[in-house]
């Protein structure tokens, strides 16, 4: 998109794939929602970082760990680790029906729900010790903690949601339930550790 979109703006339609850097926009000073107020940018912003491709394949999710090194889900469910441009399979479980992947806050861990839309599974994946660990239950829009292995979500109850959370890094621990409400179409979000936004 990116490139589609820098390249609508040059004649002839040319974009930067050679140098992989955004045009030079010397002299224009960009502020949000496209406005320039023409103060010199030194350098312009051609000094910018060189985006480059990481990996070639498709990936359904990832997390990046530093510079050189990218976790990711592919699309078949398999977790790869990506450093320096060398991939580590971290586990070579192919998953049918992945619905959902996301990674905990310091990619330790990967949230795998997969399976028919009505009769979904989740199983929560350690990056470091390479080990599966199967959940009881389906968890809905599931979101991780800002800074723990915590997982909130919802689970239904007939027409009551059951917003609850688990704490992962506990093997023995069990839901805790947080409020109990009616609820449709729901997004959850945990921006930080004391509030999470329904």
């Amino acid at each position: 998109f990116l490139r589609q979109y820098l390249g609508a703006n040059k004649p002839g339609g040319e974009t930067n794939s050679e140098t992989g850097v955004l045009p030079n926009t010397e002299g224009q000073n960009i502020q949000p929602g496209g406005e320039s107020n023409n103060q010199q940018v030194p350098g312009g912003m051609a000094g910018a970082a060189a985006f480059s491709r990481v990996v070639a394949d498709p990936v359904f999710d990832y997390y990046v760990e530093s510079a050189a090194s990218v976790l990711f889900v592919q699309p078949d469910g398999q977790i790869v680790a990506n450093k320096d441009g060398k991939n580590t399979v971290l586990s070579a479980t192919k998953i049918v029906g992945l619905e959902r992947a996301s990674f905990s806050y310091d990619g330790g861990r990967v949230l795998m729900v997969f399976g028919q839309p009505k009769a979904s599974q989740a199983s929560v994946f350690d990056t470091r010790t390479k080990t599966w660990q199967p959940l009881s239950f389906s968890p809905e829009t599931p979101a991780w903690s800002p800074g723990d292995n915590r997982l909130a979500f919802i689970i239904r109850s007939g027409a009551t949601a059951i917003l609850s959370t688990l704490d992962l890094s506990n093997a023995k621990a069990k839901p805790v339930e947080v409020v109990r409400m009616r609820l449709w179409d729901v997004d959850l979000r945990w921006p930080t550790k004391s509030k999470v936004f329904l």
